[in-house]
């Protein structure tokens, strides 16, 4: 299949990640008059560096975590496809072509309590409505002015919202700190198994080098990763983060 073909390369260690999505209208997601009046004001899909006609600059709705203008998959790919001995040798032990790459936050370690935590705190310190679980699981899959502004609905004023996501950020490295951070049995086991096999295993997360280490010799799984990409390593997007660490 397609997939099959673009995710592995015999001989070559593979970069698994989706094509870039295509540019959607967001008038789709609107009803009615609202909805029409959306679609016939953008008829084409705007440029790389051009706004949508008609609409504002807005810092929020531009994100885009799968957004990277790097190195590309496929130009990995092709600068680690091994040649000569190496190539030889991946045919003798074919599962060592392979690398694996793994997320602290939600994989290793359930960070969500974190998170909750985090805004929570920030919500009673402000004097704010406080979130249910729903809008905190929400809010974990965005940046926090995202959230603030369309989970949380707190304030549309943006320098109130980078107030408010900067004390969250301390809170939630204070409480990062002093959770107790656990990992499955068989997430551990898994680890091993890469390892046994020779197989790469990196690990990213968005927190700091140092406080990732930590969690990670107290919970005794310090010895299973190979590489670590972390806060230090300035990733703008997780896109950047999987690839600096392929």
């Amino acid at each position: 299949s397609e997939q099959s073909r673009r995710g592995m390369v015999l001989g070559a260690r593979a970069v698994f990640l989706p094509d870039d999505p295509p540019y959607q209208d967001d008038s789709d997601s609107l009803s009615g008059e609202e909805g029409a009046k959306g679609r016939k004001s953008i008829s084409r899909s705007p440029g790389k560096d051009e706004a949508p006609p008609g609409r504002w600059e807005d810092p929020i709705r531009s994100y885009d975590p799968a957004s990277y203008e790097g190195e590309s998959a496929a130009d990995l790919n092709s600068r680690l496809r091994p040649v000569g001995l190496e190539l030889h040798r991946l045919k003798l032990k074919p599962d060592e072509q392979f690398g694996s790459i793994f997320r602290f936050e939600g994989v290793i370690s359930d960070t969500q309590p974190v998170h909750t935590a985090a805004w929570m705190e920030v919500a009673k310190e402000m004097n704010l409505s406080l979130p249910d679980p729903d809008d905190v699981r929400k809010a974990m899959a965005m940046p926090a002015e995202k959230a603030i502004q369309r989970v949380m609905y707190w304030t549309q004023d943006w320098g109130e919202t980078k107030r408010i996501a900067f004390r969250r950020a301390e809170l939630f490295y204070e409480n990062f700190q002093t959770h107790n951070h656990t990992v499955e049995e068989a997430t551990v086991s898994w680890l091993q198994r890469l390892n046994d096999s020779s197989i790469p295993v990196c690990l990213c997360s968005e927190m700091d080098r140092g406080s990732v280490e930590a969690v990670l010799a107290k919970a005794g799984v310090g010895g299973l990763f190979s590489a670590l990409v972390s806060a230090e390593d300035d990733c703008d997007t997780r896109t950047q983060m999987y690839l600096g660490a392929a």
